[in-house]
């Protein structure tokens, strides 16, 4: 791991422990690949209510994103600023309700489609 690797991992992990094993593109293997993609997938705040690198990879529209800071669709559709007007959201291969954006928690590793309707004839 390099330095800045070691000094983030210290700062979340300040009782240190063992640290994962990571692949040839620096990710962390998953333990159980039976278990992979279970949780909440983001990050809850310390106390103080400040949120330390809580960066998800989703692939949105067969684009793989690593920087997304949303925790739930709406948050999603306005950081990529898109209207939910109009749009319909798919989270993998599951139709999301317009009523349920706000709710609706991501998670890391999902693959979205968002499809915007248009028309004519």
């Amino acid at each position: 791991m390099t330095l800045i690797h070691n000094l983030i991992y210290n700062l979340i992990n300040p009782g240190g422990g063992e640290k994962p094993e990571r692949s040839e593109n620096g990710r962390p293997l998953e333990p159980d690949t039976g278990n992979a993609g279970v949780g909440k997938g983001y990050c809850q705040p310390y106390s103080s209510g400040i949120r330390f690198f809580c960066f998800m990879r989703l692939i949105i529209n067969g684009i793989e994103h690593n920087s997304v800071k949303a925790n739930t669709v709406s948050e999603l559709l306005k950081e990529l600023g898109i209207k939910a007007q109009g749009i319909a959201v798919e989270i993998n291969r599951q139709i999301v309700k317009k009523t349920s954006y706000s709710e609706y928690p991501l998670k890391d590793g999902d693959t979205i489609e968002i499809i915007n309707f248009v028309g004519g004839g």
